[in-house]
């Protein structure tokens, strides 16, 4: 069992979230050949595509993991789905920070990214590792829940209606 949050790991996350939200919006991009999306957006849309990249199974698909996620949260709770863009500007404009600067979380390497999240993940600080675990559930339930995935995992499909 963990121990109770001390002062200094609640403000540590709160600023986190503050400075994240701060440079998502003040600095927020936009890459080229943006898609428009019901909800996220073209930047949000990036960064989900890059965590699954890290995440997933090498070689698959990204674009029906983040249109599937994307449509859901469009048509989900609102305050939900702005939590979950919040915590991928957080990710996006805090994830790649390091020794010699910031780096976008996109625009590192899969290595990169997945050792990104293993060190959120098992942080000290609560918000990074409920970020870490929430991108985490978000993106392999999605993947999980494509019939062209099954395949890969061994699942031949529902049995009902067989």
């Amino acid at each position: 069992m963990r121990p109770a949050l001390d002062r200094r790991q609640l403000l540590g996350g709160g600023a986190l979230l503050l400075g994240g939200y701060a440079l998502a919006h003040l600095w927020g991009h936009r890459p080229l050949g943006a898609v428009e999306s019901p909800f996220l957006g073209s930047s949000a849309r990036t960064t989900l595509g890059a965590v699954f990249e890290a995440l997933g199974p090498p070689g698959a698909d990204v674009q029906p993991i983040v249109d599937g996620v994307d449509a859901f949260l469009g048509r989900g709770d609102p305050v939900v789905g702005e939590q979950l863009r919040l915590a991928l500007g957080v990710l996006e404009h805090l994830g790649g920070a390091g020794p010699i600067g910031f780096s976008r979380f996109s625009r590192l390497d899969v290595d990169a990214r997945r050792d990104v999240l293993e060190s959120w993940r098992t942080s000290r600080i609560a918000t990074k590792r409920q970020i870490a675990d929430a991108l985490r559930r978000v993106v392999l339930f999605t993947w999980y829940s494509l019939p062209s995935s099954w395949p890969a995992i061994g699942y031949d499909g529902p049995w009902v209606g067989r």
